[in-house]
């Protein structure tokens, strides 16, 4: 599992679609590769031109809140991305229809796509904020499609842009996600649209590992993933494979990573153990004793 997300308008979503692309290239994994839109305002129905509203996420994930259906019943909620060689799960219609979705179930969904497929890349909300850190059950619901996929995720590539502010908004989300429970060895950090002069480029590599080192934080490669810009107007307009030079450098860093940790124990959502004390309590009067 392959998760996929950054600040909003650093193109995340195209970065997913690419590593889905150049995985799906990879004869080790057998044709069997998934491109899930996790994301809250699901993009790539737009960036694969759909004209199908589903079936999609909504769908596979009602199908596991009582059953554990078979791989064969999951691939038919998906559909086949000839041209690129992957799979495609349709995101939410609405972003409003998180509402719907039981975090249990999401969780079972997880499980049922890693067991359909050989690879899935998940493209995912940059939003992993949980009830430890707004003091509200409902946010952490609401994030609970990021954060149990970034926290159960082989790798999860982190993306930004260049500049200052990208640099920033890219080491915030770091520190966010590893806030939420994600190892920072498994993430990659890439920077999208980076500049091709070589000084650019580890001007932004020292920022961001200035900005990281300052608490206390490495990601699993040295520097950030550099992938240029290229203008892919017509390559979506027309469903046409992405250029190499998008796709390479990032299955190259994912690769090296999931190689790396390969023979660690796989991440896992774990029970928390509660404080005692850290949930209140009320007053006999407050509970109503004595009360009818």
């Amino acid at each position: 599992l392959f998760s996929v997300c950054g600040p909003g308008g650093t193109g995340a979503s195209t970065v997913a679609l690419g590593l889905a692309q150049g995985l799906a290239a990879d004869p080790r994994n057998g044709g069997r590769v998934l491109l899930a839109d996790l994301a809250l305002r699901a993009d790539q129905a737009m960036l694969h031109d759909s004209r199908e509203l589903g079936p999609g996420l909504q769908e596979v994930v009602e199908a596991h809140r009582l059953a554990r259906p078979a791989p064969e019943e999951i691939a038919r909620m998906t559909f086949e991305v000839p041209r690129r060689g992957y799979r495609l799960l349709l995101g939410l219609r609405q972003p409003e229809a998180w509402a719907a979705l039981r975090p249990r179930a999401i969780d079972a969904a997880l499980v049922g796509l890693r067991r359909s497929f050989q690879v899935v890349v998940a493209d995912i909300t940059g939003d992993v904020e949980g009830e430890a850190e707004t003091g509200s059950v409902e946010v952490e619901e609401r994030n609970h499609l990021a954060r149990a996929t970034a926290l159960t995720s082989t790798v999860t590539v982190v993306v930004g842009a260049p500049g200052t502010k990208g640099i920033h908004s890219l080491a915030r989300l770091v520190r966010d996600l590893v806030r939420a429970g994600a190892a920072p060895d498994r993430m990659v950090a890439v920077v999208n649209r980076s500049p091709r002069h070589p000084g650019a480029r580890a001007e932004a590599a020292r920022a961001l590992a200035q900005i990281l080192g300052a608490t206390g934080l490495s990601l699993a490669l040295a520097g950030p993933v550099a992938v240029p810009e290229r203008k892919l107007e017509e390559v979506f307009r027309h469903a046409d494979p992405l250029p190499a030079p998008v796709i390479e450098p990032v299955v190259r860093a994912v690769r090296l990573v999931a190689d790396r940790v390969a023979d660690a124990a796989p991440p896992e959502m774990a029970p928390e153990r509660i404080t005692p004390g850290s949930l209140s309590s009320w007053s006999d009067a407050e509970f109503g004793r004595g009360s009818p």
